[in-house]
């Protein structure tokens, strides 16, 4: 096969990123992007990370939207934006006309009117903002309510399980010694704690989820909505400048690596040998398996799971997915007894229910510690944190708690990917707030969401094909990766298990490709991810100390001991990072879109590539990886 595209190494897509447009508006600076607004600012201080606007359909699937007729007035602290938004999708047709309006008194309107040209159904249809965790989190907000009482209140620090703010028509609150103040009109707002999917941020949006959805629109509503972001009293020089340089320093709290689980191939039954010689030589801890119980070929899984296990040198971690709960477990234990020393981990759901219920725990408990009684057993959710953090799980004979996690619930960009990488460990602290001093296990860790539990229509708990991102095989990919890691070793979960061993959603491509259009790669590559998890998890009895950048959203790192560092840029420039003290004078070598394809292709259990001498200052291609040691 052809080398793909620099385009299709670096971040999985031949089509260009989209086009990030910087607008000023007295004390906000901002950048436009698609009709959204991104990172309004003051200074170096983040006050909101987006506005936008969005239909949300019956099963809460996002409306694909096309912007055309734009037309831009900008000034050097003003502008004028209009356009027109379509979205299209299924039944849905729905005409939106669009004006964002940026003053010097440092105030921002967005207006849109919306017109439906069809009949559907929607679960929400509007504006939506978010608000930034790390510059909110703890912050004092007041509240405005709908009937003119005030309620003064403060974003989260925990996770909040369910709506902290309600009845909302405006907020107040204070960035850089400014107070802000945001208005709605047009519907009635609140606000949800968004880390509950892992998504860095408290969205406020319309409408409220106590009123009846899906809600029937027929064709020739309209809607009109409008947002007013402003600092009353700004006098002008009073914001900080805002810091551009790229460098970092590395924590002084030393972690050691949590355990990492990688799961089995949903897409290849039987892995190739050289597979298994390259899964071998990355020194996974354990092998997570799925088990549906109500299926007839888990028997067999079982087995080819123990022996693959064996293989890769690891123990099992299964998952146990429940429907006939009493004469499953039976078979179960019948069949795994004499493997009981190969297995760690055992985690135990209901099938197709968002998490495990209590009379699957009285059932199951007792006789699963019983029989494994050096194994890890565990409970929680296969779905969103968020159905843990609501419905608390818990039993006396629980070991751990357990929940998955994806960053693609709400928005599917590479920022927003890049964005949720720092919700992450949020999810860890609440989880440890309420596990009891029970260990918190996380898994699987994945690109894209493996089934939905919000569905109305009927779905299938484990995920098919379909939902693999071609950024899996990606550098963009590898980065990401680096940094669900670099996030979540401060928050010490005990266990993280990532991805599967081959396939669109592996480390490793399948010896036969599935012929995926979006995903392309040769047969039995190895994907950039393949080479951080060897640079770490040969180092995974040192000691880890998490990379702080100076922009959390261009690269990602660790420090491993005192001698190594990786660092990735997950952005689409090029980088360049100054190096600490305790890193002059290193020396590296460099992962890019020059020569990703051949070590990809070559298969080889050893990188074999120039080291480059460094003196203080490392450049990264858009996308690269670099890995440094003294």
């Amino acid at each position: 096969m052809k080398k793909p595209s620099e385009n299709i190494l670096k971040y999985g897509k031949e089509e260009a990123l989209p086009r990030l447009r910087k607008l000023n508006a007295g004390a906000f600076s901002l950048m436009y992007q698609d009709g959204f607004l991104r990172y309004i600012r003051i200074g170096n201080s983040e006050v909101l990370r987006m506005i936008n606007f969005m239909i949300r359909d019956h099963n809460w699937n996002t409306i694909n939207q096309r912007i055309t007729d734009e037309v831009f007035n900008l000034k050097a602290d003003g502008f004028l934006v209009k356009y027109i938004c379509t979205a299209e999708q299924s039944e849905i047709r729905y005409h939106w006309v669009c004006e964002i309006e940026g003053h010097s008194d440092s105030s921002i309107t967005f207006s849109i009117q919306g017109t439906a040209k069809s009949r559907f159904q929607r679960n929400r249809i509007g504006f939506t903002v978010l608000h930034p965790n790390q510059a909110c989190r703890g912050r004092d907000v007041l509240i405005l309510h709908t009937d003119g009482s005030e309620e003064h209140s403060s974003f989260p620090e925990l996770i909040s399980p369910h709506q902290p703010f309600k009845d909302i028509r405006a907020m107040q609150w204070k960035v850089d010694h400014h107070q802000v103040n945001l208005e709605f009109s047009g519907e009635v707002f609140e606000t949800e704690d968004q880390r509950n999917w892992t998504d860095d941020s408290y969205k406020t949006y319309c409408t409220p989820l106590s009123l009846p959805f899906p809600v029937k629109i027929e064709a020739g509503d309209r809607i009109f909505q409008k947002i007013r972001l402003s600092i009353p009293n700004y006098k002008s020089g009073a914001t900080s400048v805002e810091y551009r340089s790229h460098g970092f320093s590395i924590s002084d709290a030393v972690y050691h690596l949590p355990k990492i689980a990688i799961s089995r191939s949903s897409e290849v039954q039987n892995l190739s040998e050289k597979a298994l010689d390259l899964l071998n030589n990355l020194g996974f801890d354990h092998y997570q398996v799925d088990l549906i119980l109500k299926d007839d070929n888990w028997k067999s899984i079982l087995e080819d799971s123990l022996e693959e296990s064996r293989r890769i040198n690891t123990t099992l971690a299964l998952s146990l997915f429940f429907t006939n709960t009493e004469s499953e477990l039976g078979d179960f234990l019948e069949a795994a007894i004499l493997a009981k020393d190969e297995i760690a981990v055992i985690n135990v759901f209901d099938y197709g229910d968002p998490f495990t219920g209590n009379r699957t725990l009285e059932c199951t408990m007792d006789k699963l510690k019983r029989v494994f009684p050096e194994s890890s057993v565990g409970a929680g959710t296969n779905a969103f944190f968020t159905e843990l953090n609501r419905n608390r799980v818990d039993h006396p004979g629980l070991n751990h708690l357990v929940y998955s996690l994806n960053p693609q619930v709400h928005a599917f960009d590479n920022l927003s990917l890049i964005e949720n990488l720092y919700a992450q460990p949020d999810t860890v602290a609440t989880a440890k707030s309420f596990s009891g001093g029970r260990p918190v296990h996380i898994s699987p860790i994945t690109l894209k969401m493996r089934w939905n539990p919000n569905q109305t229509e009927s779905t299938e708990v484990i995920d098919s094909l379909g939902n693999a991102d071609p950024r899996q095989m990606s550098l963009f990919g590898a980065g990401w990766l680096l940094g669900s890691i670099q996030n979540l070793i401060g928050a010490e979960p005990a266990l993280i298990s990532y991805f599967e061993t081959v396939g669109a959603k592996g480390i490793i491509q399948n010896q036969q490709p599935t012929g995926n259009d979006d995903f392309i790669t040769h047969g039995g590559a190895l994907y950039p991810m393949y080479f951080v998890f060897q640079f770490l998890l040969q180092r995974k009895y040192e000691q880890f100390r998490p990379v702080i950048a100076t922009d959390l959203l261009s690269f990602t790192g660790i420090m491993i001991g005192q001698e190594a560092c990786v660092l990735a840029n997950v952005t689409d420039h090029e980088l360049t990072i100054e190096l600490p003290d305790e890193l002059h004078d290193c020396q590296g070598y460099f992962i890019d879109d020059s020569n990703v394809w051949e070590l990809m292709t070559a298969q080889l259990t050893v990188i074999d590539l120039p080291v480059n001498k460094i003196k203080n200052i490392v450049v990264l291609k858009p996308f690269a990886l670099s890995f440094l040691n003294k």
